[in-house]
């Protein structure tokens, strides 16, 4: 497979979002920006905010993830970024990142951060219904539910969008 001009994108990585379960992804996360710095590919990081009052809040009961410091993206990483988008709902597809995508002619997207069972999920599935090449890095990926739901989104991505299209950081490298 060939990745036709890629975008690195990673979802999520903040304060709020962090605990046992995904902060050992960082490690992984920060390699995959420096690989991709190697490779002049470019980086966008997301940052997701919950509004008061929104569908999270009304529907499920979620009133985490509002202001600062859960909304402050992981310390030392923001220096890496090409390009930032802020987003209210589980995907990166945001109308933001559409028309940047067209500006840049960005075709594949490659995607990691948290949580896989929901925004990576997302942002994946919304990649794979924009027509472009979504690649969900799986060993950059992690859930602040725990492993196995982690699992169980990998398990869905790849139902939704192909066994293919989740990849580990070794098996993404030499195609980057």
């Amino acid at each position: 497979m060939s990745l036709i001009n890629p975008v690195l994108i990673v979802v999520d990585l903040q304060v709020g979002f962090l605990n046992e379960h995904s902060t050992p992804v960082i490690d992984s996360v920060r390699g995959l920006i420096k690989e991709a710095r190697v490779r002049q590919v470019p980086v966008l990081f997301t940052r997701f905010r919950n509004l008061p009052n929104s569908p999270f809040e009304k529907l499920v009961g979620w009133t985490k993830v509002r202001d600062k410091p859960e909304t402050d993206l992981y310390p030392m990483m923001f220096a890496d970024v090409d390009h930032h988008i802020e987003k209210l709902f589980y995907t990166a597809c945001t109308n933001e990142f559409l028309a940047l995508a067209a500006q840049h002619s960005w075709r594949t997207l490659v995607i990691c951060g948290l949580s896989t069972e929901s925004c990576i999920l997302k942002t994946a599935v919304d990649a794979f219904e924009h027509r472009f090449t979504p690649i969900v890095v799986a060993d950059a990926c992690a859930s602040d539910l725990g492993r196995q739901t982690h699992l169980k989104g990998l398990e869905i991505i790849r139902i939704l969008i192909g066994n293919d299209q989740v990849m580990n950081i070794h098996q993404l490298l030499p195609q980057l």
